[in-house]
């Protein structure tokens, strides 16, 4: 797809072109009269002063000051309802990339790093905003029309000294055109590598504290350095360009200023032009050069705002989430993979034919080495990525007719990182489920041991919270997530190495909520500390992609096989 294609989607994307076009004619219109002022002061200094027509010069410095009132009273209306026009373009793109990453599917929106989508939500939306209502309309409506206006009043003053001068002008274009498509390639790649920056520092911020454990600063400095290098090295290189683009046409414009001063002179001393003629001829040479420069500098940064643009509008149209099914989920009863295979990339297969049949009670541990398809297979479940083959039944029926939320208001999912919002103590319990009352949260935290720590806090259940909060250890938050998936209460629960990262004290107190969340559910539990998951009522071996053995703990150790060996080397 062209350029042009492109920036007619984009034009619509932000739902503010009509307004836009109206600014533009209006732009484009009214501003001609103050043209006519220069050619005013000529009229007055070459005609009616000498003839002693005072009335007509005072008429027309009238007419002269009319018109600056009403240009500037246009052109503070015009600013105005421009930055309102970019505030709503501003907030429609965030509105539609915030809401389009959320309904893009996992597997096309989890090769971005979370900086660089932050980054493209904030400050590349902020100048995709101005691509049309700042940048377009700068050099098409105004400097555009400030070039053809001018010629146009050249032509009309002295069209021999006009056909002299303008064609230098229009061959200076063409011949600088290469560099400015030269400046486009440095703006996309100074962009990508701002855009990879942004990504780095909010990783090595966010994982702050890992890095100091590693000693690992000097390393992720060295990155970031790199980085910024690049990022000069590109800077520079974009200003050298912009610097010769400009002195060019500075020269362009003198060599222009040369020959008319050269040519007039003649005239003026055939008696055929006047001074004042010259002079304002060498002016508008001045404004040619002034609006050729200006356009080059915000033909740069609307290429700077048509590729941010260009990167939220190709995200906000990646694939989403498939959601045909129409019938409704309300108890899950049976699950069954049936000859299931998962791969990425269309290649690699990550899961080769599983085969499985369970029913409602169980537990069912997963267990293998890192890499084997463990948290594939559970993420199957609430479908946050399709199946290459196969498929997966729900009360025998494919998972795929049923209506995706329904399908997940059944599924409870607890992730081996604590989730916790910017939210209070009672709001983060009942996030996506506000049905719940107060008593509830409470009954359910004297349960799992957490009640105590909540109540001895200033505000107690109303304290403020997010993830990196002290007011609550690792383990508490971990336990705080495990009364939010309990009062979900959902058929389906989904346990991801929940007690991989907690210390003894607080693993128990995880393990006594496990049991009171597995309570008459399906629950798929993935553990590194198998002695976690001896209990369980099916235990599935995975290696490569493939179930290898399935069965309780005692019918695998006596197998005297993969698991038995995985066991014994975790003792």
């Amino acid at each position: 797809m062209n350029k042009k294609d492109n920036l007619k989607r984009l034009f619509y994307f932000g739902e503010n072109n009509k307004q836009i076009k109206f600014w533009y004619l209006l732009r484009l219109t009214p501003s001609i009269l103050i043209f006519t002022g220069p050619l005013l002061t000529t009229l007055i200094l070459d005609k009616f002063f000498p003839l002693n027509k005072l009335k007509t010069v005072y008429f027309c410095s009238f007419i002269y000051i009319v018109l600056i009132v009403l240009r500037t009273i246009q052109i503070f209306v015009y600013n105005q309802k421009r930055a309102e026009i970019m505030v709503k373009e501003d907030t429609t793109i965030k509105n539609k990339f915030f809401k389009n990453v959320i309904k893009t599917k996992l597997s096309k929106i989890d090769i971005f790093h979370v900086g660089e989508l932050i980054s493209l939500n904030t400050t590349e939306s902020k100048s995709a905003s101005l691509l049309f209502p700042w940048s377009y309309m700068r050099v098409y409506p105004i400097q555009y029309k400030n070039v053809f206006y001018t010629l146009i009043i050249m032509f009309f003053m002295n069209y021999k000294l006009a056909l002299i001068t303008i064609p230098v002008f229009f061959i200076s274009y063409f011949m600088l055109k290469p560099l400015y498509n030269k400046n486009r390639k440095i703006i996309k790649k100074l962009q990508d590598i701002r855009l990879k920056l942004s990504s780095k520092t909010n990783e090595f911020i966010n994982s702050y504290a890992t890095n100091k454990t590693l000693r690992i600063e000097d390393v992720n400095l060295s990155e970031i350095d790199a980085l910024l290098k690049q990022t000069t090295k590109e800077v520079l290189k974009y200003n050298r360009v912009i610097y010769v683009h400009k002195y060019l046409f500075s020269f362009i414009s003198f060599i222009s200023t040369l020959i008319i001063v050269y040519v007039g002179g003649l005239n003026i001393a055939s008696g055929i032009s006047s001074l004042a003629l010259i002079i304002l001829f060498r002016n508008y040479i001045s404004d040619l050069d002034n609006d050729m420069n200006i356009i080059v500098e915000f033909s740069n940064l609307a290429n700077t705002n048509y590729n941010d643009y260009m990167k939220i509008y190709s995200i906000c149209n990646l694939d989403k989430e498939a959601n045909n099914g129409v019938k409704k989920l309300s108890k899950v009863k049976s699950i069954e993979f049936n000859h299931v295979k998962m791969s990425y990339d269309g290649k690699n297969e990550v899961l080769k034919d599983i085969n499985l049949k369970i029913d409602k009670p169980i537990k069912v541990a997963l267990v293998g080495k890192s890499g084997c398809g463990k948290s594939t297979l559970v993420n199957l479940i609430p479908r946050f990525y399709d199946i290459t083959g196969g498929n997966i039944l729900i009360n025998d029926i494919d998972y795929k007719e049923y209506d995706l939320h329904s399908l997940r208001d059944n599924i409870g999912y607890v992730f081996q990182e604590p989730v916790i919002f910017h939210k209070s103590i009672m709001d983060n319990i009942k996030y996506g489920n506000n049905k719940i009352s107060n008593e509830e949260v409470i009954e359910v935290c004297k349960k799992i041991g957490l009640h105590d720590k909540i109540a001895s806090l200033d505000k107690g259940y109303n304290t403020i919270i997010d993830i990196y909060t002290d007011k609550l250890s690792y383990g508490e938050k971990q336990l705080l997530n495990f009364a939010r998936a309990i009062l979900k209460n959902t058929d389906i629960l989904i346990l991801d190495e929940v007690t991989s990262n907690l210390d003894l004290e607080f693993e128990q107190k995880v393990m006594k909520a496990t049991k009171e969340v597995l309570k008459n559910k399906f629950s798929f539990i993935i553990a590194h500390r198998l002695k976690t998951i001896k209990n369980a009522d099916l235990i599935i071996f995975i290696e490569n992609g493939k179930i290898k053995e399935m069965g309780t703990h005692d019918e695998l150790i006596n197998k005297n096989g993969s698991y038995k060996e995985l066991y014994n080397s975790k003792k």
